[in-house]
């Protein structure tokens, strides 16, 4: 009864600690990646903070099982820890993360933009461009319809013979100062960052979109998703496969890694993405694929899961054979 309250504890500790955390970041991060250079930043809007809140608990929700087989690793488990374990991380990946999803829709929590007031980009700032430097006159503001939104600025043309006009600029999407900003809206804020731009393997808005799709599409397609929550709470099986806690500790990040990149990259890599839709057009998998998104991604999910699940077992059997801590 002691280790099942402490599993609790722990669990919503890390629940609420990491989602609190994260949510504090992630809302700052779009706050910088959203600004433009002289409008005033609202750390503390509502929306901005609630659209953080949003998706960085789906994250946590995604690594909650993972994390908390870290943490138990230097302690010895037990039958009751186990069981506890199994229902918390239950009811999190099945109640809590559609109720995540149904409520985050409203703010976009998925996005990784934010509108900073109107403004597209503000006057009396230059801004670097490839072969240009802009200056703009007055503010671009975005006007609410359809058409791009303009406003005169003052283009230099920093070529040798190069010359200085007023010019109507439009902020359409192929815009230059568009397209060298990178993830940040406006290019003198990019600018106060390093350049280089890092592709992470693993990629949550992409395994979070399709957990959105999977909600919103019926049940079947959700149990379809929940084959990878299945797959990533299982690693608490496994956690003390080995005498080394050292060892331990490495091998649960490394198989945490590999899965979540497995689900980002299958859906997301050119070459792999045209080799899963080959696979899944295939008799079995296309009538699965009627009920759930990426059937064979969900097939090798689950395979994964049993195997794991039975390395656990015997690795547990053989634990207690030779009178090792559980």
């Amino acid at each position: 009864m002691k280790k099942a309250l402490k599993m609790i504890l722990l669990y919503l500790f890390l629940l609420i600690a990491c989602t609190a955390i994260g949510t504090a970041l992630y809302c700052i991060y779009l706050n910088v990646s959203g600004s433009v250079t002289g409008i005033k930043i609202n750390l503390f809007d509502t929306d901005v903070l609630l659209k953080s809140f949003f998706y960085i608990a789906a994250c946590v929700i995604i690594c909650i099982g993972p994390l908390v087989s870290f943490l138990c690793i230097r302690n010895n488990g037990g039958i009751s820890r186990l069981i506890t374990y199994i229902i918390l991380s239950g009811l999190v990946w099945c109640l809590l993360l559609p109720l995540v999803i149904h409520f985050g829709k409203k703010y976009d929590f998925n996005n990784p933009s934010i509108e900073s007031e109107n403004v597209a980009f503000s006057a009396d700032c230059f801004r670097k461009g490839e072969k240009k430097v802009y200056y703009f006159l007055e503010d671009m503001e975005n006007n609410g319809t359809l058409y791009f939104p303009s406003a005169q600025a003052v283009v230099i043309d920093t070529d040798a013979f190069g010359t200085v006009s007023i010019k109507e600029i439009r902020n359409d999407p192929g815009f230059e100062l568009n397209n060298i900003s990178g993830n940040y809206r406006d290019v003198i804020v990019s600018e106060s960052f390093e350049e280089d731009y890092v592709n992470l393997p693993i990629n949550f808005h992409t395994i979070i979109g399709r957990a959105v799709n999977s909600v919103e599409q019926g049940w079947t397609f959700f149990l379809g998703f929940l084959s990878l929550g299945l797959l990533l709470c299982c690693l608490y099986g496994i956690s003390r496969l080995f005498v080394w806690k050292l060892i331990n500790s490495g091998f649960v990040i490394a198989v945490t890694s590999i899965i979540l990149f497995i689900n980002t990259f299958c859906t997301t890599s050119p070459f792999f993405s045209s080799l899963m839709e080959k696979i899944n057009s295939t008799s079995f998998f296309a009538f699965l694929g009627q009920y759930m998104y990426e059937p064979f991604l969900v097939f090798l999910n689950l395979v994964f899961s049993i195997i794991v699940i039975l390395v656990g077992v015997i690795g547990f059997i053989h634990r207690k054979k030779k009178g090792q801590p559980q």
